[in-house]
């Protein structure tokens, strides 16, 4: 189960550490349709997309309620990304919760934390896990070919 930004009782630092770290492990260990693995570059693309919708709205708060159809259509590009395979379940349903959620600007600020934060861990342990793999390809995992 994953947490929502604005779940009761979750403090931001937790968010931050805890639950975009678990769920950033979860995600490289969850294979998508086909039985690939999700990879860094639809999930930067997803955070790129949000990230220019979360800075327009920084820059100005007004824009908000013109923001929230394209910021709803992550939902929908999500769901296409998991038809072609290349993002898992896990990552759907949590743009779903988070997004569903999302009722301010000050929403979108926190929402934008916990996301960064989901996709610099998912790149450092993804980068752990595919040079585990290749130690293991080429037969140094402790073992002498």
């Amino acid at each position: 189960m994953t947490v929502v930004f604005n779940a009761t009782g979750v403090k931001p630092t937790d968010l931050i550490e805890v639950h975009a770290l678990n769920l950033a492990n979860k995600l490289v260990n969850e294979p998508v349709k086909g039985e690939k693995d999700a990879t860094t570059t639809q999930l930067r693309r997803f955070y790129q997309e949000f990230l220019q919708l979360r800075q327009k709205v920084k820059n100005n708060p007004e824009t908000f309620e013109q923001s929230r159809i394209p910021l709803k259509m992550l939902i929908a590009k999500s769901e296409y990304a998991y038809g072609r395979g290349v993002v898992p379940q896990l990552f759907v349903d949590w743009m779903k919760s988070n997004i569903k959620e999302i009722q301010s600007s000050d929403d979108m600020e926190l929402f934008g934390y916990y996301f960064e934060a989901v996709i610099g861990f998912f790149y450092g342990r993804n980068a752990e896990k595919k040079q585990r793999e290749k130690q293991h390809a080429h037969g140094q995992g402790g073992y002498e070919r």
